[in-house]
């Protein structure tokens, strides 16, 4: 930085001398007053050329953390859970599954455990994440509203009204209902209409439908215990304790599920939560992974695959956590979406360190690259000076 100020500005002594000589004697009595005001005036000038270099270069690498998705723009925030979290103390959800999907793998109960826990974890479980890592006094006002009562209220009935493919497909089901925060349509058939494969995927306004996730067959039942669990492949397979402590867990399953979904758990029940959901992936995704994924775009964030990024809404380096990859569960990434999500729609100003080691500066939002040749603790100390000295 201090390499480019001489091209724009002189020396304070030499610019100082040579006009001073060119000024009548009366004059030169004041040189003291003159000195002090030129000094004055050239560190001002440098510290406003050394703020607008570090914010125009940051600026030229920024992007949203994490992907807030563009149908935000689009539609207004009051579509997605995340403001609904804002302001509501209570998510209405409904489940809906296909007649001829009654007798597959997974029933209606588990689908809406799994939905609770999947939004449990995109609030009570990231505020977890936050008091991990020892941040809980700078997220206060994050955390209370991540872990305010949220009362999770399964409608009897979905509203198909807005789906009038459902009518033809399944004609003996009521299309009325009741209209919720979230739907979950179990209907392979009719995601296949809708996609064009049969694909699991989020709509956030088909047909100005409520936002529904349609959620295809195919994966695994993580809430349903194993019927031979002896046989259950195992990671650990030359750890026999560690096996013996995976069959206990995959015959607590439902038990584990149903934990999550009350809320009020501890960070060593997600974990365990988690690791049970793992040890269903042997063979491809979960129903559970495929739902909490969706889940993200109900809240307001985009997919983060490392090909096809939107280039507007999508942070500066892949992410690390479900939003990009199915197989793991929330991340750093997530944190710091949700984080910038609620901030963004209750109009708040924030500058803060990212929670994935190596990432930079959130400022107001927007994530920050390295710009300079400089260590990363440097970089983020200039950066938050800069942001500080510009308010």
């Amino acid at each position: 930085m201090t390499t480019l100020l001489p091209l724009f500005l002189p020396a304070a002594p030499k610019a100082a001398g040579f006009y001073v000589r060119k000024v009548p004697p009366v004059i030169q009595a004041q040189r003291p007053l003159f000195a002090f005001c030129a000094n004055v005036i050239l560190n001002v000038m440098k510290r406003f050329l050394c703020l607008l270099f570090l914010l125009a270069t940051a600026a030229s690498a920024g992007a949203y953390p994490y992907a807030h998705t563009e149908y935000i723009s689009k539609l207004g925030p009051e579509r997605f859970l995340a403001q609904k979290v804002l302001n509501q103390g209570t998510l209405t959800y409904c489940v809906f599954t296909a007649p001829d999907q009654k007798q597959t793998s997974v029933t209606q109960e588990e689908l809406a455990l799994m939905l609770q826990s999947a939004l449990r974890e995109w609030t009570y479980g990231i505020a977890l994440r936050i008091e991990k890592t020892g941040r809980a006094e700078e997220f206060a006002d994050i955390l209370a509203i991540l872990k305010k009562p949220l009362n999770l209220q399964q409608l009897p009935a979905c509203d198909l009204t807005r789906h009038p493919r459902l009518s033809v497909l399944y004609p003996d089901v009521p299309a009325r209902g009741q209209k919720a925060d979230i739907s979950l349509l179990f209907a392979p058939d009719y995601c296949a209409y809708l996609n064009g494969t049969v694909n699991s995927a989020f709509f956030y306004d088909y047909n100005q439908a409520p936002p529904f996730i349609c959620l295809t067959d195919g994966y695994a039942n993580s809430v349903r215990a194993p019927e031979d669990t002896a046989h259950f492949p195992l990671p650990a397979q030359n750890d026999p304790a560690a096996n013996a402590q995976d069959q206990t867990l995959l015959a607590d399953a439902p038990q584990q599920f149903a934990r999550i979904a009350q809320g009020n758990y501890t960070l060593l029940e997600q974990e365990t939560f988690w690791r049970l959901n793992r040890l269903f992936e042997y063979d491809g995704h979960t129903f559970f992974d495929i739902i909490i994924h969706e889940v993200g775009h109900a809240f307001g964030l985009g997919d983060e695959y490392k090909t096809q990024r939107p280039k507007r809404y999508a942070s500066i380096h892949p992410g690390q956590g479900l939003m990009q990859n199915g197989y793991r569960p929330l991340s750093c990434d997530e944190t710091d979406g949700l984080i910038t999500l609620l901030d963004r729609f209750r109009g708040k100003a924030r500058t803060f360190e990212s929670f994935c080691p190596g990432r930079h500066l959130i400022v107001n939002g927007t994530e920050y690259a390295p710009t300079l040749n400089l260590p990363a603790q440097q970089l983020g100390k200039q950066l938050r000076a800069a942001v500080r000295n510009a308010r």
